[in-house]
């Protein structure tokens, strides 16, 4: 079987270039999905200190509800007697 020695090398230098090209491609989108990651991670960092912050503004706001209720009672009470 003969072979065309330089077509075969042609070939081959372009499949070197090929799997250079995608090496580089997998870097970039690894670098891409890496940034992702951290972005994402520092949203939810966020969303989870915002919510943290939001059950402490609840936690105050049904106390003052509580007390102004229990202040309504007693002025309800004292109107009453």
């Amino acid at each position: 079987m003969q072979y065309d020695i330089p077509f075969l090398e042609k070939k081959i230098k372009s499949l070197e270039d090929t799997v250079k090209c995608l090496r580089l491609s997998r870097r970039v989108l690894l670098n891409l999905l890496a940034a992702r990651e951290r972005e994402r991670a520092a949203l939810i960092a966020e969303l989870q200190r915002r919510n943290l912050e939001l059950k402490k503004e609840n936690v105050r706001y049904a106390r003052r509800m509580v007390e102004q209720n229990m202040r309504i009672c007693r002025l309800t009470e004292n109107r009453n007697s």
